[in-house]
């Protein structure tokens, strides 16, 4: 008697135990089957936003949501790396194993990624029109 005391009790806490246990093993199971990370590109203090070397710089791109690939494609925005690319979890771009190339917009000065024979490491470039 006790015991069912006991549960009837504690029902809802037990509930909850479960349900948050529950849901933190579907994020366990999530971060393990990543195979790529998406990175967008955050330009460093004191570059020029969208010049050549500021875009193909490995350490100006950080983990972010994809860009829109239904827009312009005209500066930098966005590429998708193999998480075996990155380095620190998946928070830096490895730049041993990529290697991003970039080509000037309609000689505006701001250029945007590509694929090309020089890139490495990553797939899926989406920029963003020019402003």
């Amino acid at each position: 008697m006790k015991a069912i005391s006991f549960i009837k009790k504690h029902a809802m806490a037990l509930v909850a135990g479960a349900a948050i246990i529950g849901f933190s093993s579907f994020k366990l199971i999530d971060r393990a089957t990543q195979s790529e990370v998406t990175f967008i590109y955050t330009p460093g203090a004191g570059d020029t936003p969208y010049e050549q070397s500021s875009v193909e710089n490995p350490a100006n791109w950080e983990p972010g949501s994809p860009c829109s690939n239904s827009l312009a494609q005209d500066k930098a925005c966005s590429i998708k790396v193999p998480l075996t690319n990155t380095m620190n979890g998946g928070t830096e771009l490895d730049p041993a194993k990529v290697s991003i190339e970039s080509q000037e917009h309609l000689s505006s000065g701001q250029y945007r990624v590509i694929t090309g024979s020089s890139s490495t490491g990553y797939s899926d470039p989406v920029n963003r029109p020019l402003n």
